[in-house]
């Protein structure tokens, strides 16, 4: 998998600036990305999961993901396959020290946004793809 399957309830940044939770997205719609551009969603892909890895940065941002995610932040890869490769995390505040991670029981959806162009997108002010 080369996508963030992300929790139902994570933010994402549209291309209007305002915040939509994930499972409210639909195709055609733009989302904003990091390189100043609004990117079309071409395809949304959802998956129930009863394990989820939580993300926390020392200023208390939370991203959460299924486990088997590939998350890649400021070209490089942050996580993959339950190991913690960097321990900093690109934010739109900047780069910010991850403080914890670790999986809990989760019984919901994860989705995964697929986009016109490979790019980053926001989602809980965390930079990503």
């Amino acid at each position: 998998m080369d996508k963030i399957l992300l929790a139902e309830d994570t933010l994402i940044t549209m291309a209007d600036g305002i915040q939509k939770h994930i499972e409210d997205i639909y195709i055609g719609e733009r989302v904003s990305s990091n390189d100043g551009y609004a990117h079309i969603v071409t395809k949304l892909a959802m998956a129930a999961t009863n394990k989820i890895c939580v993300l926390t940065t020392e200023k208390g941002k939370i991203l959460r993901f299924a486990e088997g995610s590939k998350i890649e932040s400021n070209d490089t890869i942050v996580y993959e396959k339950m190991n913690l490769d960097k321990n900093e995390i690109l934010t739109v505040d900047g780069t910010e020290k991850i403080s914890d991670m670790h999986t809990q029981e989760y019984k919901g959806r994860v989705y995964a946004i697929y986009l016109n162009k490979d790019a980053y997108i926001i989602a809980n002010d965390f930079i990503v793809k």
